[in-house]
């Protein structure tokens, strides 16, 4: 069904509708555990949202394509964050860039190993 809305949507080619449909797109492949497929069509979303100048969704799509190769590929997703971070800086959307430092943390941050006597 995704396909066919997105298909429509390319039709009558809105291209904010079209950035908007493979972001949905990508959320239901990455909540299907399918993040390849996922990733790409967030990398579709974002090139178009920043074609078409919406900076904020542009950083949403790269804040959560950030999150499906975090284990994977760590420093790609930390290098991701922090362009979405400086984008909502740039906005000066606090929330996005609360979002973005919550999911960043642990990538800055290596995990302490605690020895019990």
């Amino acid at each position: 069904l995704l396909w066919s809305a997105l298909d429509i949507y390319s039709s009558t080619e809105d291209q904010q509708a079209i950035a908007e449909a493979y972001r949905v797109l990508a959320d239901t492949y990455h909540t299907l555990g399918q993040d390849k497929r996922a990733e790409s069509c967030y990398q579709k979303a974002i090139e178009t949202f920043l074609r078409y100048g919406n900076q904020r969704s542009a950083a949403g799509a790269m804040l959560n394509k950030a999150l499906t190769m975090k284990t994977e590929n760590p420093a790609e997703a930390r290098l991701l964050l922090e362009r979405a971070r400086e984008i909502f800086r740039q906005l000066n959307d606090k929330i996005g860039e609360a979002n973005v430092a919550i999911n960043l943390f642990p990538l800055e941050n290596k995990p302490v190993s605690v020895v019990l006597a």
